[in-house]
């Protein structure tokens, strides 16, 4: 296992300005810098459109090597501007699984349900999640429920540093007769907070690369249960550049595998930003 991502918590707000009389002057359109393209050893491996409405309409990934399209992602809203729907596709246009979220009025993340699109349980809902936040309003804790009982199956918790950044996570599987941690990230240091765009306007509940804009240093351990073997690797992130707004244009992460032993692998990011 090279590296732990679950997808991610971040919601969208979307702020309106009116004239209070037709002789006021017009109102400033805000401008915000957005995660665009992400290159791995300048190859593209992401990119990300927007709508007009600054929000996030689709993620697309892209096979390194050759740089085809492998797969893409699409998101629907509700007419509160909050996250409704995502869809995923393969590389012919072909829907292949979709996730539908409830949220609570103030646009928090109450549950999903992920139902694939193809294969035999085409349509039929395979996986169940429900979210819990912190007292500052982080998602503290997602479970993954059995659709048909609604037991929980496994569950992971978020830990924060006090400006907001991840500190750590660990996964929970909770199908054994007592809970057993599976996994345990680990984040320093506490960095500079996310950059708010960046944070706001990728959708998904919670998003575990945006992490990797602020950490040096994480580390990963998996522990030896019916889902993994025992094992260990950090990442290490150098050479971090920023432009002149303070995003990371470019930086190396070096996967040092402790155990078991195996070679470093070094890959170097870059990242393309656009205004909206």
């Amino acid at each position: 296992m090279k590296r732990t991502l679950f997808y991610e918590c971040l919601f969208l707000l979307t702020s309106f300005f009116f004239m209070s009389c037709k002789d006021d002057p017009a109102p400033s359109v805000s401008v915000e810098t957005v995660l665009s393209k992400v290159f791995v050893d300048g190859q593209l491996e992401r990119e990300y459109k927007y709508n007009s409405g600054k929000q996030l309409e689709q993620m697309l990934q892209y096979k390194t090597t050759t740089g085809q399209l492998t797969s893409y992602v699409e998101f629907e809203y509700d007419t509160r501007g909050f996250l409704q729907n995502e869809t995923a596709y393969n590389s012919d246009g072909k829907p292949t699984g979709r996730t539908q979220y409830l949220k609570d009025a103030d646009g928090r993340f109450i549950s999903s349900e992920y139902r694939p699109l193809v294969g035999t349980d085409s349509g039929k809902v395979t996986s169940r999640k429900t979210f819990e936040y912190n007292e500052k309003g982080l998602i503290s804790k997602q479970a993954w429920n059995d659709p048909d009982t609604q037991e929980e199956e496994s569950y992971q918790v978020y830990f924060y540093f006090p400006n907001g950044n991840l500190e750590r996570y660990e996964y929970f599987w909770t199908v054994a007769p007592v809970p057993e941690k599976a996994v345990e990230a680990s984040y320093s240091p506490a960095g500079q907070p996310l950059p708010e765009s960046l944070s706001r306007l990728m959708a998904s509940p919670i998003n575990l690369s945006l992490y990797n804009f602020v950490a040096e240093k994480i580390e990963y351990e998996i522990f030896d249960t019916a889902l993994a073997s025992a094992a260990e690797y950090h990442e290490l992130i150098t050479d971090r550049v920023y432009d002149n707004d303070g995003f990371v244009t470019e930086q190396t992460i070096t996967s040092k595998y402790i155990a078991p032993a195996s070679p470093d692998d070094v890959i170097k990011m870059t990242y393309e930003y656009k205004k909206i």
